[in-house]
């Protein structure tokens, strides 16, 4: 979802967005639990999605030179932050 969406070749998303279609990330956000508790669980969220997204995708292969940038500091207070995704192009294999 995240590599299609956006411009072409310059895809991104918000946290916002994301959060719209993937109801773990929607609880972090509506979660009655302290700013710090679940600015953690967002980071956590977030810890190892390019490793999941390299091992158990084929984003990776179908994308010339696919890159992901997700913010170091994701916080509940900031959901238009921007995961930004980059690439040459579909491989077409």
């Amino acid at each position: 979802m995240i590599v299609t969406t956006g411009v072409k070749g310059r895809p991104h998303i918000t946290l916002q967005e994301l959060a719209r279609y993937i109801p773990q990330l929607y609880a972090i956000w509506t979660s009655p639990h302290g700013t710090g508790l679940r600015n953690r669980q967002l980071r956590r969220s977030f810890e190892h999605v390019i490793e999941i997204m390299q091992n158990k995708t084929e984003l990776f292969k179908e994308f010339r030179n696919l890159e992901v940038q997700i913010p170091e500091r994701l916080s509940v207070a900031e959901p238009n932050m921007v995961i930004r995704i980059a690439h040459n192009g579909y491989k077409g294999v």
